[in-house]
C-alpha cells in the first residue's frame, strides 16, 4: 500500500496468519553498524543495556548482541562485519521515494529473544521492541525501517514520528506496523493486523468508493482492535458520519468484515 506515497497496492496475502516479529534496519552500503556502535548507543541513551554478547575471537568479531529493556531481551543480529541479513520482500512503502532500492541496502534485524516465544505479539513486548528500535534509529547511515508482519518499509522519519507518538499514548501506527491494501473485489484490506489480533480487516467495496474516507475508517478500526482484541461476534458501530456499520467475523474468524448495517 502506499497510502502516504500515493497509491494503493493490490492485496495478495493470506489473511489471519501471524508473521515473524522481525524488525529490519536497512543501512546504506558500508554503513551497517558494529557491536561497538551499539554499545556506545546503549550507554549514551540509557534505554537498554547489553545482557549478552559472544566472545570476540579476533576473527569474526561480535556480530550479535542481546539487548535488555523493561526486563525483556531482544536479539540484534547481523552486525558488521558479518554478512548482512537478506532483505525481505517488502510490499508497502511509507514516505520513501519511488526510486528507493531496498536491495542496495544492508540489513540488521531486531526480534524478541527465545524466552518471549509465544508472546511476541503482546503489546508490552511490541512496545518494548519499538522503543529499542527508536534508539537504534539514531545510528548513522540508516535508510529505512521494515516490519515483517506487515511487509512494510518506512523512512526513518516516518517510523520515528509514528512510533514515538504511539509510545507516548497516541494513535497506533497503522501505516507501518500494519498496512492497508486494495482487495481484489474493490474494497480495502489490512495486512499485519493478524499479528496483533489473529484477524485481518476487510472494508466492503460499498464503503471503499471514497478511498480516503475508507482508509481513515480502517486506521481507526486498526487502532481500536489492537487495543481491544479480536471480534468474536457481530458488532454494531458508528461511522465517521454517523452511519450504522457492522463488524462481522468471516472466513472462519480470520477476517473482520466491515459493511453497512
Amino acid at each position: 500500500m502506499a497510502l502516504g506515497t500515493g497509491s494503493i497496492e493490490q492485496d495478495g496475502t493470506k489473511h489471519g496468519a501471524r508473521g515473524a516479529p522481525v524488525l529490519s534496519l536497512l543501512f546504506q552500503p558500508e554503513a551497517r553498524p558494529n557491536a561497538a556502535d551499539v554499545l556506545v548507543l546503549g550507554v549514551r541513551g540509557g534505554v537498554f543495556s547489553i545482557s549478552s554478547k559472544p566472545a570476540d575471537d579476533g576473527v569474526k568479531g561480535v556480530t550479535w548482541l542481546e539487548l535488555l529493556t523493561n526486563g525483556l531481551t531482544f536479539d540484534l543480529q547481523r552486525l558488521a562485519p558479518s554478512l548482512p541479513r537478506a532483505i525481505p520482500g517488502f510490499m508497502y512503502f511509507y514516505d520513501l521515494p519511488g526510486t528507493f532500492d531496498a536491495s542496495a541496502c544492508e540489513a540488521i534485524t531486531l526480534e524478541p529473544g527465545p524466552h518471549l516465544e509465544g508472546g511476541a505479539n503482546l503489546l508490552p513486548v511490541v512496545r518494548s521492541q519499538m522503543a529499542l528500535a527508536l534508539e537504534l534509529c539514531s545510528l548513522p547511515g540508516l535508510a529505512a525501517v521494515g516490519w515483517q508482519p506487515a511487509r512494510s518499509l518506512s523512512s526513518p522519519g516516518h517510523f520515528r514520528k509514528s512510533i514515538a507518538r504511539w509510545l507516548e499514548g497516541g494513535v497506533f501506527p497503522g501505516l507501518g506496523l500494519t498496512a492497508i491494501a486494495e482487495a481484489a473485489g474493490g474494497g480495502l484490506r489490512t495486512e499485519g493486523l493478524a499479528f496483533f489480533t489473529g484477524q485481518e480487516l476487510a472494508i466492503d467495496k460499498e464503503l471503499a468508493n471514497d478511498r480516503p474516507a475508507a482508509a481513515r475508517l480502517a486506521l481507526r478500526l486498526v487502532h481500536e482492535l489492537v487495543e481491544t482484541g479480536s471480534v468474536s461476534a457481530p458488532e454494531h458501530i458508528e461511522g465517521a458520519d454517523g452511519e450504522a456499520l457492522l463488524l462481522e467475523p468471516t472466513d472462519k474468524g480470520q477476517v473482520v468484515r466491515v459493511r453497512k448495517s
